[in-house]
């Protein structure tokens, strides 16, 4: 039997950014409970000052990173690489915190940027900026 090539699984509505309609990178919530890629986001409070969906007030220090948003990106993209970017080649070394036996030890490992990105939000709760 032939097997046909299996097409790229589409990406859920809900990991899907409102603005540019694709997967999103690096999701923040806003003050009205919208979620967008920061990315875009950020593009759109350059030209306007009101969140796109329902035209409330918003700026940008009120964005806020969107943990659980994150972990299902991070969960989506494990089982589907095809959606992974490959924006660059680059890759960061981080101390990944392991207990072996109650001994707390670190082991470097070596990430490309958007796991980097995913991984400053989901283990270290903290957001960081995407490059232009």
């Amino acid at each position: 039997m032939i097997s046909r090539p299996r097409s790229p699984a589409s990406i859920p509505e809900s990991l899907t950014d409102p603005i540019c309609h694709e997967l999103m990178r690096n999701p923040v919530r806003t003050p009205c409970r919208h979620v967008f890629d920061e990315a875009s986001i950020s593009a759109w409070l350059r030209q306007s000052h009101t969140c796109p969906l329902d035209r409330r007030e918003l700026n940008r220090e009120a964005l806020v990173p969107d943990v659980e948003k994150a972990r299902a990106i991070k969960c989506f993209l494990r089982f589907h690489p095809e959606h992974k970017e490959k924006t660059t080649d680059r890759t960061y070394r981080i101390a990944c915190r392991i207990f072996r036996h109650s001994e707390e030890q670190f082991r470097p490992i070596d990430i490309n940027w958007d796991e980097f990105q995913l991984w400053m939000v989901v283990e270290m709760g903290r957001h960081i900026p995407v490059p232009l």
